[in-house]
Protein backbone atom coordinates (compact mmCIF):
# COMPACT_ATOMS: atom_id res chain seq x y z
CA UNK A 1 0.00 0.00 0.00
CA UNK A 2 1.45 3.42 -1.00
CA UNK A 3 2.47 5.76 1.75
CA UNK A 4 0.71 9.03 2.51
CA UNK A 5 3.64 10.95 1.07
CA UNK A 6 3.42 9.01 -2.22
CA UNK A 7 -0.31 9.72 -2.46
CA UNK A 8 0.25 13.44 -1.88
CA UNK A 9 2.99 13.47 -4.53
CA UNK A 10 0.67 11.75 -6.96
CA UNK A 11 -2.11 14.26 -6.29
CA UNK A 12 0.28 17.15 -6.90
CA UNK A 13 1.46 15.56 -10.15
CA UNK A 14 -2.10 15.08 -11.41
CA UNK A 15 -2.99 18.69 -10.58
CA UNK A 16 0.07 19.96 -12.48
CA UNK A 17 -0.81 17.79 -15.48
CA UNK A 18 -4.36 19.15 -15.42
CA UNK A 19 -3.03 22.73 -15.50
CA UNK A 20 -0.83 21.93 -18.50
CA UNK A 21 -3.62 20.22 -20.45
CA UNK A 22 -5.99 23.08 -19.66
CA UNK A 23 -3.46 25.57 -21.05
CA UNK A 24 -3.03 23.43 -24.19
CA UNK A 25 -6.81 23.32 -24.59
CA UNK A 26 -7.05 27.10 -24.39
CA UNK A 27 -4.32 27.52 -27.01
CA UNK A 28 -6.00 25.00 -29.34
CA UNK A 29 -9.35 26.73 -28.92
CA UNK A 30 -7.83 30.07 -29.83
CA UNK A 31 -6.15 28.62 -32.92
CA UNK A 32 -9.37 26.94 -34.02
CA UNK A 33 -11.29 30.18 -33.56
CA UNK A 34 -8.80 32.13 -35.68
CA UNK A 35 -8.88 29.51 -38.44
CA UNK A 36 -12.67 29.35 -38.37
CA UNK A 37 -13.02 33.14 -38.55
CA UNK A 38 -10.60 33.30 -41.50
CA UNK A 39 -12.53 30.56 -43.30
CA UNK A 40 -15.90 32.19 -42.79
CA UNK A 41 -14.53 35.59 -43.85
CA UNK A 42 -13.16 34.11 -47.11
CA UNK A 43 -16.37 32.34 -48.12
CA UNK A 44 -18.14 35.36 -49.67
CA UNK A 45 -15.13 36.03 -51.92
CA UNK A 46 -14.86 32.38 -52.93
CA UNK A 47 -18.57 32.17 -53.71
CA UNK A 48 -18.46 35.40 -55.71
CA UNK A 49 -15.47 34.27 -57.78
CA UNK A 50 -17.11 30.91 -58.47
CA UNK A 51 -20.34 32.60 -59.53
CA UNK A 52 -18.62 35.11 -61.81
CA UNK A 53 -16.53 32.46 -63.57
CA UNK A 54 -19.59 30.24 -63.97
CA UNK A 55 -21.64 33.08 -65.45
CA UNK A 56 -18.81 34.02 -67.79
CA UNK A 57 -18.57 30.46 -69.09
CA UNK A 58 -22.34 30.39 -69.68
CA UNK A 59 -22.42 33.71 -71.52
CA UNK A 60 -19.14 33.52 -73.44
CA UNK A 61 -19.47 29.91 -74.59
CA UNK A 62 -17.08 26.99 -74.39
CA UNK A 63 -15.03 28.17 -77.37
CA UNK A 64 -14.01 31.47 -75.73
CA UNK A 65 -11.37 30.05 -73.35
CA UNK A 66 -9.33 26.89 -72.98
CA UNK A 67 -10.60 26.32 -69.42
CA UNK A 68 -14.17 26.06 -70.77
CA UNK A 69 -13.26 23.39 -73.33
CA UNK A 70 -15.50 20.32 -73.09
CA UNK A 71 -13.79 17.14 -74.22
CA UNK A 72 -14.79 13.44 -74.11
CA UNK A 73 -13.73 11.89 -70.82
CA UNK A 74 -10.62 9.77 -71.28
CA UNK A 75 -8.25 10.98 -68.56
CA UNK A 76 -9.32 12.44 -65.24
CA UNK A 77 -7.42 14.05 -62.36
CA UNK A 78 -8.62 14.38 -58.78
CA UNK A 79 -7.19 16.87 -56.28
CA UNK A 80 -7.48 15.19 -52.87
CA UNK A 81 -7.38 17.44 -49.79
CA UNK A 82 -6.52 15.68 -46.52
CA UNK A 83 -4.73 16.63 -43.31
CA UNK A 84 -1.13 16.13 -42.25
CA UNK A 85 -2.04 14.75 -38.84
CA UNK A 86 -4.46 12.17 -37.50
CA UNK A 87 -6.65 12.03 -34.42
CA UNK A 88 -9.41 13.72 -36.42
CA UNK A 89 -12.07 11.03 -36.46
CA UNK A 90 -13.39 10.27 -39.95
CA UNK A 91 -12.05 13.52 -41.44
CA UNK A 92 -9.51 11.81 -43.72
CA UNK A 93 -11.31 8.46 -44.05
CA UNK A 94 -14.39 10.12 -45.58
CA UNK A 95 -12.27 11.88 -48.19
CA UNK A 96 -10.33 8.82 -49.34
CA UNK A 97 -13.50 6.72 -49.43
CA UNK A 98 -15.21 9.36 -51.57
CA UNK A 99 -12.22 9.38 -53.94
CA UNK A 100 -12.23 5.61 -54.34
CA UNK A 101 -16.01 5.49 -54.76
CA UNK A 102 -16.04 8.27 -57.37
CA UNK A 103 -13.14 6.77 -59.31
CA UNK A 104 -14.77 3.33 -59.34
CA UNK A 105 -18.25 4.55 -60.32
CA UNK A 106 -18.53 7.94 -62.03
CA UNK A 107 -15.03 7.73 -63.56
CA UNK A 108 -15.20 4.04 -64.46
CA UNK A 109 -15.24 4.92 -68.17
CA UNK A 110 -11.98 6.86 -67.97
CA UNK A 111 -8.84 5.14 -69.20
CA UNK A 112 -6.68 6.92 -66.60
CA UNK A 113 -7.40 8.44 -63.20
CA UNK A 114 -4.56 10.33 -61.53
CA UNK A 115 -4.49 11.95 -58.12
CA UNK A 116 -2.93 15.16 -56.87
CA UNK A 117 -2.83 14.67 -53.11
CA UNK A 118 -2.56 17.42 -50.53
CA UNK A 119 -1.87 16.21 -47.00
CA UNK A 120 0.34 13.53 -45.47
CA UNK A 121 -2.55 11.24 -44.51
CA UNK A 122 -3.82 11.01 -48.07
CA UNK A 123 -0.34 10.23 -49.37
CA UNK A 124 0.14 7.50 -46.79
CA UNK A 125 -3.19 5.90 -47.63
CA UNK A 126 -2.83 5.81 -51.42
CA UNK A 127 0.79 4.69 -51.18
CA UNK A 128 -0.59 1.41 -49.81
CA UNK A 129 -3.83 1.16 -51.84
CA UNK A 130 -3.89 1.99 -55.52
CA UNK A 131 -6.58 -0.32 -56.85
CA UNK A 132 -8.85 2.35 -58.39
CA UNK A 133 -6.30 4.94 -59.55
CA UNK A 134 -3.62 4.86 -62.21
CA UNK A 135 -1.07 7.12 -60.54
CA UNK A 136 -0.73 9.69 -57.81
CA UNK A 137 1.74 12.31 -56.68
CA UNK A 138 1.96 14.33 -53.52
CA UNK A 139 2.09 18.08 -53.12
CA UNK A 140 5.35 19.58 -51.84
CA UNK A 141 5.78 19.56 -48.09
CA UNK A 142 6.80 22.56 -46.05
CA UNK A 143 5.01 25.06 -48.28
CA UNK A 144 2.59 27.65 -46.95
CA UNK A 145 -1.12 27.36 -47.75
CA UNK A 146 -0.88 30.10 -50.39
CA UNK A 147 2.17 28.57 -52.06
CA UNK A 148 0.55 25.14 -52.03
CA UNK A 149 -2.69 26.46 -53.53
CA UNK A 150 -0.82 28.38 -56.24
CA UNK A 151 1.38 25.41 -57.15
CA UNK A 152 -1.58 23.03 -57.29
CA UNK A 153 -3.67 25.43 -59.39
CA UNK A 154 -0.84 25.99 -61.87
CA UNK A 155 -0.27 22.25 -62.11
CA UNK A 156 -3.87 21.25 -62.84
CA UNK A 157 -4.39 24.15 -65.27
CA UNK A 158 -1.25 23.20 -67.20
CA UNK A 159 -2.32 19.54 -67.34
CA UNK A 160 -5.79 20.47 -68.57
CA UNK A 161 -4.77 23.03 -71.20
CA UNK A 162 -2.06 20.72 -72.55
CA UNK A 163 -4.54 17.84 -72.92
CA UNK A 164 -2.99 15.57 -70.32
CA UNK A 165 -6.35 15.39 -68.52
CA UNK A 166 -9.91 15.99 -69.70
CA UNK A 167 -11.57 16.53 -66.33
CA UNK A 168 -10.28 17.86 -63.01
CA UNK A 169 -12.17 17.26 -59.77
CA UNK A 170 -11.50 18.22 -56.16
CA UNK A 171 -12.52 16.16 -53.13
CA UNK A 172 -12.52 17.93 -49.79
CA UNK A 173 -14.35 18.36 -46.50
CA UNK A 174 -16.61 21.40 -46.34
CA UNK A 175 -16.45 22.94 -42.89
CA UNK A 176 -19.74 23.27 -41.02
CA UNK A 177 -18.54 23.18 -37.42
CA UNK A 178 -15.71 21.73 -35.37
CA UNK A 179 -17.52 18.37 -35.24
CA UNK A 180 -19.35 18.46 -38.58
CA UNK A 181 -17.78 18.19 -42.02
CA UNK A 182 -19.48 17.43 -45.35
CA UNK A 183 -17.41 15.61 -47.98
CA UNK A 184 -17.74 17.28 -51.38
CA UNK A 185 -16.76 16.16 -54.88
CA UNK A 186 -16.67 19.08 -57.29
CA UNK A 187 -15.62 19.44 -60.91
CA UNK A 188 -13.37 22.45 -61.35
CA UNK A 189 -12.19 21.95 -64.96
CA UNK A 190 -13.64 22.46 -67.44
CA UNK A 191 -15.72 25.19 -65.84
CA UNK A 192 -19.37 24.16 -65.88
CA UNK A 193 -22.04 26.90 -65.87
CA UNK A 194 -24.19 26.68 -62.79
CA UNK A 195 -27.96 26.51 -63.04
CA UNK A 196 -29.60 29.90 -62.85
CA UNK A 197 -32.99 31.00 -61.62
CA UNK A 198 -34.73 34.11 -62.91
CA UNK A 199 -35.73 36.87 -60.50
CA UNK A 200 -39.45 36.01 -60.53
CA UNK A 201 -38.75 32.39 -59.62
CA UNK A 202 -36.29 33.43 -56.92
CA UNK A 203 -38.83 35.81 -55.38
CA UNK A 204 -41.54 33.17 -55.51
CA UNK A 205 -39.27 30.65 -53.84
CA UNK A 206 -38.28 33.15 -51.16
CA UNK A 207 -41.95 33.89 -50.49
CA UNK A 208 -42.66 30.23 -49.97
CA UNK A 209 -43.88 29.42 -53.46
CA UNK A 210 -42.87 26.39 -55.46
CA UNK A 211 -41.12 27.85 -58.47
CA UNK A 212 -40.01 25.87 -61.48
CA UNK A 213 -36.66 24.13 -61.33
CA UNK A 214 -33.67 26.12 -62.49
CA UNK A 215 -32.46 25.36 -65.99
CA UNK A 216 -28.84 25.44 -67.13
CA UNK A 217 -27.85 28.55 -68.98
CA UNK A 218 -27.36 28.24 -72.72
CA UNK A 219 -23.76 28.98 -73.72
CA UNK A 220 -23.34 32.06 -75.86
CA UNK A 221 -26.51 33.79 -74.66
CA UNK A 222 -27.08 36.72 -72.34
CA UNK A 223 -29.69 34.85 -70.26
CA UNK A 224 -28.11 35.98 -67.06
CA UNK A 225 -28.13 39.65 -68.02
CA UNK A 226 -24.92 40.71 -66.27
CA UNK A 227 -22.65 40.77 -69.32
CA UNK A 228 -23.03 42.52 -72.66
CA UNK A 229 -20.66 42.06 -75.61
CA UNK A 230 -20.32 45.14 -77.83
CA UNK A 231 -19.97 44.21 -80.58
CA UNK A 232 -20.95 40.56 -80.33
CA UNK A 233 -18.07 38.18 -79.86
CA UNK A 234 -18.74 36.66 -83.28
CA UNK A 235 -18.41 40.01 -85.07
CA UNK A 236 -15.16 40.82 -86.83
CA UNK A 237 -13.18 43.62 -85.19
CA UNK A 238 -12.85 46.89 -87.07
CA UNK A 239 -9.59 47.45 -88.83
Amino acid sequence: MPSLKAIRTRITSVKNTRKITRAMKLVSTAKLRRAQDALIAARPYSSAITRVVSELSAVAGVESHKLFDERPLAKAAIVVVTSDRGQAGAFNANVVKAVERYAANELSGATEVSLRIIGRKGNQYFARRRATVTSFDGAPTGATALELARETANRVIADFTSGKVDRVFVVYNEFKSAISQITRVKQILPVVPEKVVDKATALATTAGGHGAAAAPATPGTDAQGDFLYEPGKQASPRR
